[in-house]
Order: C-alpha cells, then structure tokens, then sequence
C-alpha cells in the first residue's frame, strides 16, 4: 500500500505514517523510485493495536481474544461432539444465548447446553461485553462525529469508507450492527449488503441502511434489522441498538 492509502485505512495523516515508518513502527520498503510502500499485513496489525488502545482509552468493554462459546468450554482434547450438532455452533453465532426461546426464560433452544444461560459462566462474560457497531460509508467526517460521541457510551463505533477497509474492519472487530450508508449508490450498497450478509463469520450481525427516505428495496431486496433516516444522529442510533434485549 502507498502511504496515503495506509494513512486512510489507519485514519491518519499521510505525514503520520511516513513518521512511522523512519522511525521503524511499521514495516516497509522502498521502490525503486524511492517511494514507501507498506505491506497490507503490517497495516491489518497495525490497525488491530490502535482500536485496542482506542478501546481502553474509551473504557468500553471488550473480550481481549474472541472466543467462540464452543471454544471457550473446549479442552484439551478438543470441541466436545455435542457441540458440534448445537444451533449455535452450526450457525456461528457471536453470542449463543442471542438463540434462546423467545419466552425470555433463558433456556437455551437446543437440549446440549445443560444450564440455563443466566448461569452459564460464558454468558456472563460475553453478556457484558458492549455491543459494537461498523458504519460504512463514503463520508469520513461524519462517521467521526458518530465515534466521537460513542466514545462516552457503552457502544464501540468504527467505520470505513471502501470494500477494503470495510473486510479489514469486520475482521478486527467482528460488529454486532452494521450500518450501510446509501451514499454509496444502490449497486454497490447491494454489493455491501450481500458481502456482508453472506460472510460466515457474522452470522448474527444486524444490518441497518441509512438514506434519507426509506426505500430499502431499491437497495436490498432481502430482509433488513432496520432503516434508519440520514443523516443520523448517535443517540438515533443507540435507541436502535438498544431496541435488541
């Protein structure tokens, strides 16, 4: 990656990362014509320690190494068989106990847990975790002013502005919600959409569109969590996160 390009991914200044790169923070090498070029691997671990630190410094909550609910109650001898034929696991939910009876008993919709989720020890550490929303769109600044505002919340804010930063972003954080902005032109929100809807590491994610009069169809033809008005503001967006017990 040019350093421009690197600058954008890390939402810093060009100058920033030339900085870092002289004085070795990052890896990189020259071309022939003397021009920095990073490779992408560097910028994705790069980018991974600045929202951690983004996250502490924000006080927001989050697990320190993601862990599936198979994976965590894993031993030694690897997953227990009785997982493997789980709802949860078959469908790579983020938050298992999200698959519970709709009664709001808590007891699990599959016989294989063998505890209620209150009492599970996985759900008490997973439950407290703050949720995390990624916002897409080709408008930088005011997804800043959404983070900014998130920061004093319970709710991580992150957001990206191409196919790119978007995979490296979903990769790093693993959102809860997603928000499309419609900015995009219907083409290429319907390619973010279906992107989005079909990776297999987000099952579970919500995804919202954002536009200013809401005509979904003329952007997904599939099954939305919600719309909501453009532009939007972050208590608008925390009402609709909070909507979800």
């Amino acid at each position: 990656m040019t350093t421009s390009e690197a600058a954008r991914i890390l939402s810093v200044s060009s100058d920033t990362v030339l900085k870092w790169v002289r004085a070795g923070k990052i890896e990189a090498y020259r071309t022939p014509g003397g021009h920095a070029r990073i490779p992408i691997n560097a910028v994705n671990e790069l980018l991974a320690d600045r929202s951690k630190m983004a996250r502490r410094a924000s006080g927001i909550t989050q697990l320190s190494s993601f862990r599936y609910c198979w994976e965590f109650n894993s031993s030694s001898d690897g997953i227990d068989p009785s997982c493997v034929s789980c709802l949860a696991y078959r469908s790579r939910a983020l938050r298992c106990y999200e698959l519970r009876e709709k009664d709001g008993s808590g007891t699990p919709i599959h016989h294989y847990c063998r505890e209620r989720c209150q009492d599970c020890e996985y759900y008490r550490i997973v439950s407290t975790v703050n949720k995390s929303v990624l916002i897409v769109s080709p408008g930088r600044k005011w997804i800043d002013e959404i983070v900014k505002y998130a920061k004093e919340s319970g709710i991580f804010v992150e957001g990206a502005t191409s196919e790119y930063e978007c995979a490296v972003r979903i990769n790093a954080m693993r959102p809860d919600f997603v928000v499309i902005d419609c900015g995009f032109g219907s083409a290429r929100t319907r390619r973010f959409y279906r992107h989005i809807s079909e990776d297999n590491r987000l099952p579970m994610t919500r995804i919202i569109l954002a536009s200013r009069t809401a005509r979904s169809r003329e952007y997904c033809d599939e099954e939305i969590f919600g719309w909501i008005s453009k532009p939007f503001s972050f208590e608008q967006l925390r009402s609709m996160i909070h909507s979800v017990k």
